[in-house]
């Protein structure tokens, strides 16, 4: 439930607007709590649907696609998410496995944009979902700020 920590942080960083969109209600949820909590209620909206629903436009896109390594086409999510990102706004931070970063790299020149920064973290993943087996794991990430080529 990663969404919310986003969503905060812009909030609290000066956004006009903050849009959370997640098909996890448990996690939007989390996320109006913590913005009511932090008294940044009056900028955020949290809307609980796929986000290939989602049609409006944005200044700037943060995103934490599923890692979905418990899935052979986790590189399928990854593009479907960097499409939407870039169709909604021309300045994209997107958080992945850092194995992936060479998918990501052709995929972002396929789309007609490119990486302008690349940042290396090592993540602390909890054990949250039935398919994770370890209680915690380290995992390398990579954020990538991406901007549409105009």
């Amino acid at each position: 439930m990663e969404l919310e920590y986003w969503h905060w942080a812009s909030a609290m960083m000066g956004a006009v607007e903050v849009v959370g969109v997640d098909v996890d209600s448990d996690a939007l949820q989390v996320a109006n709590s913590e913005a009511l909590r932090l008294e940044v209620q009056d900028k955020c909206r949290f809307l609980n649907m796929d986000i290939n629903d989602f049609h409006e436009q944005a200044d700037t896109v943060i995103q934490n696609p599923p890692f979905g390594a418990q899935k052979a086409n986790r590189k399928d999510g990854d593009r479907r998410f960097l499409e939407k990102a870039l169709e909604v706004a021309p300045v994209v931070y997107s958080f992945h496995l850092a194995k992936t970063r060479e998918f990501l790299e052709l995929l972002v020149k396929a789309l007609d944009a490119s990486i302008t920064h690349v940042f290396h973290y090592n993540f602390p993943l909890p054990r949250i979902y039935h398919f994770h087996q370890d209680e915690k794991r380290e995992v390398e990430v990579v954020v990538l700020r991406i901007e549409k080529i105009e």
